[in-house]
């Protein structure tokens, strides 16, 4: 993500200067309610953000922007982007050794989710529901600028366990042989799917899901030797254990930057 990193204790203020380095480019569907709440809230955050009404538009200012080094962090795009479909135009830009790092996001109304067909999930990075708030473009931000947020007990600290266990990873390594590399891939299959359900709870507030998921990934992560997903999952299942569902989105985001991490140091693309 071009090393733009939020540090671990970031304010989240809607004037954070933090926030100023990031660069955001929103394609289709420019002119929408949606589109103008988000490059709203983005002006609120001080998030740079560029708007694309179509494909080829949109590649023309995600290759200029990255041959002028300034390249966009994060690409949101709805549906329907005039020119392409939505999985060619993302097909293209992960094709491109240029912008192939950016994250992108997809973003769905309820009508689109029920009629979509989802494209394969090493494309995306994320979804949105739409209409979305300034809560929700943060928990975006942390999320997939890897924040880790400000809270007593800090995943990033210094004495934190770390990412990955070498040891279990020699061990299961060892163990599987040619078959490691198998399943890891079923654990990140298995890891999106929670990581999902986390976040279809926290929409919902099904507490109840929230608690389930994070106690399956507390043990899936362990089994893998992800020491600081398995601390972060276990922490957020005791939060929904007391009950205690004030901060439930920081928690969540929290766990998905730590299972990204994972990813990295496990090298799942």
């Amino acid at each position: 993500m071009n090393n733009k990193e939020i540090p671990a204790g970031a304010a989240s203020d809607p004037h954070d200067p933090l926030y100023n380095e990031v660069r955001v480019l929103l394609a289709g569907q420019t002119d929408s309610s949606h589109s103008r709440a988000i490059v709203d809230i983005c002006a609120q955050l001080g998030v740079n953000c560029s708007s694309a009404f179509d494909a080829l538009t949109t590649l023309s200012l995600l290759k200029d922007a990255a041959a002028a080094e300034q390249p966009f962090d994060i690409l949101m795009m709805h549906q329907n982007v005039k020119g392409l479909s939505f999985e060619q135009l993302i097909r293209v830009v992960r094709s491109n050794d240029d912008v192939a790092r950016i994250k992108v996001v997809l973003m769905l109304t309820a009508n689109d989710s029920s009629e979509f067909d989802m494209p394969d999930t090493g494309l995306i990075d994320m979804c949105l529901a739409l209409p979305v708030g300034l809560s929700d473009i943060e928990r975006m931000l942390r999320s997939l600028l890897q924040k880790t947020v400000d809270r007593v007990d800090d995943h990033s600290r210094d004495d934190a366990p770390p990412i990955v266990s070498e040891s279990v990873v020699d061990e299961l390594r060892n163990l599987l042989g040619d078959q490691f590399a198998g399943a890891v891939d079923v654990f990140a299959t298995q890891t999106r799917g929670l990581v999902a359900d986390l976040a279809a709870g926290l929409k919902d507030e099904d507490w109840a899901l929230v608690r389930r998921s994070s106690h399956t990934l507390k043990g899936s992560a362990g089994a893998i030797g992800g020491q600081r997903l398995a601390k972060a999952s276990e922490d957020l299942m005791r939060k929904m254990d007391a009950g205690d569902v004030d901060g439930a989105a920081q928690w969540i985001a929290d766990v998905e930057a730590q299972t990204q991490a994972l990813f990295r140091a496990l090298g799942v693309e």
